[in-house]
């Protein structure tokens, strides 16, 4: 049994172990204060490290995007010769150039059909076939495009090398297309049909076909309306116009021919036609709006389907006919188009009439819209029938149809 009153030796121990705590204190505190300096010296390095790898990332960025305004991929392009462009952000396009007008370029790519591409967006074109850039001084210049950034285009007419400010330039066309690349086709189609309690059929067409170079526009178009309620017509109205336009500058146009053709059986009218020239202006036509104004001069004659018995069931006389027009590319997939034209005959004030159409358009893909339209028809006198009815003097109609787009 151990002895509680023998003495202690843990002084003793206490004595001893004190030097060498003491002794390994001065031996090891230098080594934690290196290990932290060590460990500071090498966050201090990984920082530098970190920042000269991402600085030099930055550079290798800015490299690469300098290069990549030297690459040339036409001229090593593995499917021929094709037309490349290369957008502000950097990307490439390759394909077929088919116009630029109202500061807006049209590309037919090899993957995405007609796209549209805004003239300030581009860097770069490339074309492989002469074009004819028609300037804002109206000078016309015909050779092969070079556009290398949005301040320097290159014009090789001849054995010339013109230099042009990209931003002076109004229309670029190719000079020596095919005869279909001036040519769009544009058509809308509307349909109802109902069987029932109530039995009605409704059709509703538009068509337009027309043409266009840098000195000329032709177009011709037809739109109609059929309907059917309760196994009678009550709708039956067709239009058809065509013009012929030559620019003489930016701004200006004559009109040496117009011709419309009408019919409408419930407005009493079994045919009116018109013919003239005028001439037009067009003071506003940039990327997103256009308007113009036009004035012409002609003849008309109006056959009617039946009259009092102390008529005649015809009249003519001399035509004016002013007319304006608006495009609005409200947003990329969005349009609205309105046209607005009035027929005075000066000979006979009471026969004059007003026509006006305006278009809501949404894209829907490629080349397929749809189409919310409205037609406004007014004749200032309308003819008396035989059966002694007056038609009304207005004509409103609006219909939904899907449209087609094809240039």
């Amino acid at each position: 049994m151990r002895n509680l009153l023998a003495p202690d030796n843990s002084s003793d121990m206490v004595a001893r172990i004190g030097p060498l705590l003491l002794i390994l204190c001065v031996c090891f505190c230098p080594l934690t204060a290196r290990a932290q300096t060590k460990s500071q010296d090498a966050d201090s390095t990984t920082s530098v490290l970190a920042e000269k790898d991402s600085q030099e990332s930055s550079e290798a960025k800015a490299s690469a995007a300098d290069d990549s305004s030297k690459v040339k991929p036409w001229q090593h392009d593995p499917k021929g010769p094709r037309d490349w462009i290369r957008l502000n952000t950097g990307e490439w396009l390759a394909g077929r150039f088919l116009r630029m007008e109202r500061t807006v370029l049209y590309f037919s790519s090899d993957k995405f059909d007609i796209v549209q591409f805004d003239w300030v967006d581009i860097h770069t074109l490339h074309m492989t076939r002469d074009a004819r850039v028609v300037l804002a001084n109206d000078d016309v210049l015909i050779g092969l495009v070079e556009l290398n950034s949005p301040t320097e285009m290159l014009v090789y007419e001849e054995a010339q090398r013109r230099e042009v400010a990209p931003q002076d330039v109004v229309t670029i066309l190719v000079n020596t297309p095919r005869e279909l690349d001036h040519w769009t086709l544009k058509t809308t189609i509307g349909f109802n049909y109902r069987r029932g309690n109530t039995n009605t059929t409704d059709l509703s067409t538009f068509f337009q076909l027309a043409r266009r170079d840098d000195f000329t526009r032709f177009g011709i178009q037809y739109s109609g309306a059929y309907g059917r309620a309760s196994e009678e017509t009550n709708t039956n109205k067709h239009l058809g116009q065509t013009r012929l336009d030559i620019i003489l500058s930016s701004y200006t146009f004559l009109i040496p021919a117009f011709v419309s053709v009408r019919h409408d059986e419930f407005q009493n009218l079994s045919l009116r036609y018109a013919l003239g020239s005028g001439a037009g202006l067009r003071p506003i036509d940039n990327q997103n709006f256009s308007f113009d104004f036009s004035a012409g001069v002609g003849y008309q004659q109006s056959r009617y389907i039946s009259v009092q018995a102390n008529q005649s069931d015809k009249d003519s006389g001399l035509l004016v006919q002013p007319q304006l027009h608006f495009d609005w590319d409200i947003t990329s997939d969005l349009s609205l188009e309105t046209t607005w034209y009035t027929g005075i005959v000066a000979t006979d004030i009471s026969n004059t009439y007003h026509h006006g159409t305006v278009d809501f358009s949404i894209d829907l893909m490629p080349r397929f819209y749809l189409n919310l339209g409205g037609v406004l028809d007014r004749q200032e006198s309308p003819r008396e029938g035989d059966d002694g009815e007056t038609p009304d003097k207005n004509d409103l109609s609006i219909a939904f149809s899907l449209g087609l787009d094809l240039q």
